[in-house]
């Protein structure tokens, strides 16, 4: 039987995964409102973007409507694996670059701003995502 341990250390869940994750407003050309970096299960974060009071916690919920849209909008969350021994704060800058240079940010962003390119060890991994957002927007366009 398969199961899933969750670390719970001084109080405190401890992750054993390393992700990058963009909401996306599917069938439009520029999808990306949001990007992030997490520890945590993508599904568990993506919930505290929604549902935690701290706006530091609950970005989403707190930022959005204030860029002008709506919480009930529909959203996708893609979330990768950050390879391992990258850094997963340089992976997330360097995606928001990217995902900028190829005009992928919505007009309601609500992430970090974009940074001149940001070297990482994992450049190829972040071509990949880029390219699955893209591939994700197209599918999903009507």
């Amino acid at each position: 039987m398969a199961g899933t341990v969750l670390h719970v250390r001084d109080g405190q869940i401890v992750g054993d995964g390393s992700w990058v994750y963009a909401w996306l407003l599917p069938g439009t050309p520029r999808p990306v409102v949001y990007v992030g970096a997490t520890g945590l299960d993508p599904a568990l974060r993506t919930w505290l973007h929604l549902n935690h009071d701290d706006p530091e916690v609950g970005r989403v919920a707190a930022r959005y409507p204030s860029s002008g849209g709506q919480l009930d909008t529909p959203f996708d969350v893609l979330a990768f694996d950050v390879p391992v021994g990258a850094l997963r704060s340089e992976v997330k800058t360097c995606l928001i670059s990217r995902l900028s240079a190829e005009n992928l940010l919505a007009p309601t962003y609500i992430g970090d701003p974009p940074v001149n390119h940001v070297e990482t060890t994992a450049e190829q991994f972040v071509i990949d995502v880029v390219r699955a957002i893209s591939r994700a927007t197209d599918s999903r366009a009507t």
